[in-house]
């Protein structure tokens, strides 16, 4: 239980701190190193599929290969496959139009090979988007589209109320 709580903090330490700050940055590489090394770490994969997709836009360098690797390691352990390593590159560049791009493609490349996360991950991303920066509120909202895609609001003609799915999302 206490590691749940504060597992969350320290998540939303990494959406909600000054990423100029060196011990903000600190936050999220201490919660990486823990995730790839302790392979029975108990957290959701949607957790962490989410904070490393929102750190693999960050202006550091440093953080963007950390968010690689965490999301690849995370991937293999959960799905026992990784795209991860296919967008390292773009990921990794220093010019901002290049990693902010390749973040998008690589949202995108997520949200089709785990459909299956899609309501975790949209979840995970709104319950953490009044703390984010505005600025990078503009971003979370161009990379989680391919996300919003796959998002299901219909009611078919017989229905009177929405599904569980539609409902989770419409409410948060």
């Amino acid at each position: 239980q206490d590691q749940t709580v504060l597992l969350d903090d320290i998540i939303e330490q990494c959406y909600a701190g000054n990423p100029k700050l060196e011990f903000t940055q600190g936050y999220f590489q201490a919660l990486a190193e823990i995730v790839t090394q302790v392979e029975d770490y108990p957290c959701h994969i949607h957790q962490i599929m989410s904070l490393a997709l929102f750190k693999s836009g960050d202006a550091k360098k440093t953080i963007r290969k950390t968010a690689i690797n965490l999301l690849r390691v995370i991937e293999e352990r959960v799905f026992a496959d990784s795209c991860a390593k296919e967008y390292e590159i773009g990921i990794t560049s220093s010019l901002p139009a290049i990693y902010k791009h390749t973040q998008t493609l690589l949202s995108a490349r997520l949200a089709l090979d785990h459909p299956e996360q899609t309501y975790s991950m949209l979840s995970e991303i709104t319950q953490r988007f009044e703390h984010i920066s505005p600025n990078s509120q503009r971003e979370v909202l161009t990379y989680m589209l391919p996300w919003h895609r796959k998002v299901d609001l219909s009611v078919g003609p017989h229905d009177t109320e929405l599904s569980a799915s539609a409902y989770m999302v419409l409410s948060n």
